[in-house]
């Protein structure tokens, strides 16, 4: 925020700069800082899908899934009232999008959706899709790609396909995770 103040007082001191230059200088700055702001509450509000997320991932866990059932109720508890407080959080980045876009967006989540669901049947085989999912959101993959998730993908804003495969990523990670403890 001092960045654009500091240009304001530079701008206006110079005498040798028209009003445009000093008000595209001045705009220009406000601009980065704009940037900058909205930066930060993206990964804010990325930090908050991933602490989401881990409680996901140990909802599903084998471990949970192996607890005696009084002390599966207590887990249970205090990951409700901690997925409850991280709800509480409100951080909102909206990115514009078209009408394909939000129809791409919810595509692509849903296909989320449904490989998150086969983890407790399938887990190899939800490595397998999530892998396949991540790698189609890789620039230059020369991996095994899944075209028709690719496709739904490539229409997401761009803000969208990178947390998309941010996501993903996540994902990934933690299913070889508990692929090597188990």
């Amino acid at each position: 925020m001092e960045e654009w103040r500091e240009s304001t007082a530079v701008c206006s001191s110079s005498t040798s700069l028209s009003s445009r230059e000093v008000a595209d200088r001045l705009l220009d700055s406000i601009e980065k800082e704009i940037e900058n702001f909205r930066g930060k509450a993206i990964e804010l509000e990325k930090e908050k899908e991933d602490l989401l997320m881990g409680l996901h991932v140990f909802e599903m866990s084998e471990f949970l899934q192996s607890l005696d059932k009084d002390v599966k109720d207590d887990v249970a508890c205090v990951m409700d009232r901690l997925a409850c407080r991280c709800l509480s959080i409100e951080i909102s980045v909206i990115t514009p999008r078209t009408p394909c876009q939000e129809a791409a967006l919810a595509k692509v989540q849903g296909t989320i959706q449904e490989m998150l669901q086969t983890k407790q049947t399938d887990r190899p085989k939800t490595l397998q899709i999530a892998t396949l999912m991540l790698n189609a959101c890789m620039p230059d993959s020369t991996a095994a790609v899944d075209y028709r998730f690719q496709a739904d993908v490539i229409g997401c804003a761009i803000d969208d396909q990178k947390r998309v495969r941010s996501q993903l990523q996540k994902v990934v990670e933690d299913l070889k995770k508990e692929k090597s403890e188990s």
